[in-house]
């Protein structure tokens, strides 16, 4: 294969993998406190040849590549929902959930009650507090308020605190289900407040997104073209070779 289908290739296989991230934004555009992710490219040069020093070669060749996958962590809008326990962070920070023994980080802040009396997210995981600990809700509880601090009290006993924690933003890797796993650690948030009865939409905008997608599959069509044309050209070498043997 010659240097010029690798370069197209690359940025055809970069491409590709970006078109894949608009359709996850896309299909989470209501997923509550989903953050969107985008594409890092990165020129990637390799030496093309090395006449004489190979430590410096006369030619270099230049290809594109996606490097990451960015997230836009700026928080989504804020909607009312009125319930007891719909809660989001104004400002900085993730609640707690343990995901069968692992502490994971989300702004998804749609929580419920299971038989048990054990505070969960809709997936059944429970939701932790600021010690990492399990939280009870007792059975007789008619009304729940969680305050701009996390602490949790009903019928006007305090009963637990949400844990808030932040993380450095470089050290989060999704890890599904709309949590992160923030592998250097957290500590605890104290300038964010928990708002109770809203929730935190996702900060994708579709028209963006769908403005996004017809770009990048214009590259990726305009990609296309130039692999046919650069098939073209390697087969008529091949045809005119032949006929002058």
């Amino acid at each position: 294969m010659d240097n010029a289908s690798y370069v197209s290739l690359t940025r055809q296989s970069g491409l590709m993998k970006e078109l894949g991230s608009i359709a996850n934004n896309m299909a989470n555009a209501s997923t509550i406190g989903f953050k969107r992710e985008g594409a890092v490219f990165a020129e990637y040069i390799s030496a093309a040849q090395t006449v004489g020093n190979p430590n410096n070669p006369r030619e270099s060749l230049s290809m594109g590549r996606l490097a990451a996958h960015a997230s836009n962590m700026l928080p989504g809008s804020m909607r009312m929902t009125g319930g007891d326990l719909d809660v989001a962070i104004e400002g900085d920070g993730f609640f707690l959930v343990d995901m069968n023994g692992q502490t994971e980080l989300t702004r998804a802040g749609h929580f419920l009650v299971n038989a048990d009396g054990i505070l969960t997210n809709p997936e059944g995981n429970p939701v932790l507090d600021n010690a990492e600990g399990q939280i009870q809700i007792p059975i007789e509880a008619s009304r729940i308020n969680i305050g701009v601090d996390g602490v949790i009290s009903v019928n006007g006993a305090e009963i637990g605190r949400l844990g808030v924690v932040t993380a450095d933003p470089m050290t989060l890797s999704r890890a599904g289900n709309n949590n992160w796993i923030a592998t250097e650690g957290f500590q605890p948030v104290e300038t964010s407040k928990v708002m109770q009865g809203f929730l935190e939409d996702s900060n994708v905008q579709p028209l963006t997104e769908i403005a996004r997608m017809i770009e990048v599959q214009r590259y990726y069509d305009a990609g296309q073209k130039i692999l046919e044309m650069e098939d073209e050209r390697i087969k008529q070498v091949i045809t005119t070779i032949r006929q002058t043997m």
